[in-house]
């Protein structure tokens, strides 16, 4: 994973700006810790969220539970969902305990 890549995915989600989610990258204002990730590609590249089901659940290229290819790439990461985040994530991990991992395992 590019270093400057992951220390912004790191301090985003250790600072208290993104409410946790589960099951979806994003849905209204919560995030998977993927979302997070995919939240600072769209930031830094674009596009912004696709929102489907009334506005409420949000995709990037179209991708809703996993990282889309283009952000895969974007930050030099071979797997939709390293670590297995995504399971992490909504069984119950903090976006810390996940940043932890992130931290140690990429």
């Amino acid at each position: 994973m590019k270093p400057k890549i992951k220390a912004q995915w790191l301090a985003a989600l250790r600072s208290g700006d993104y409410q946790q989610g589960e099951g979806y990258l994003r849905q209204g204002d919560q995030y998977c810790c993927l979302g997070v990730l995919c939240d600072l590609y769209g930031k830094a590249v674009g596009p912004e969220w696709d929102e489907y089901d009334s506005g409420n659940v949000c995709a990037m290229h179209r991708v809703d539970t996993t990282l889309p290819i283009q952000v895969q790439k974007w930050a030099d990461l071979m797997s939709p969902n390293p670590l297995d985040l995504a399971a992490l994530n909504d069984n119950g991990s903090t976006f810390e305990e996940l940043a932890n991992i992130i931290e140690e395992g990429l």
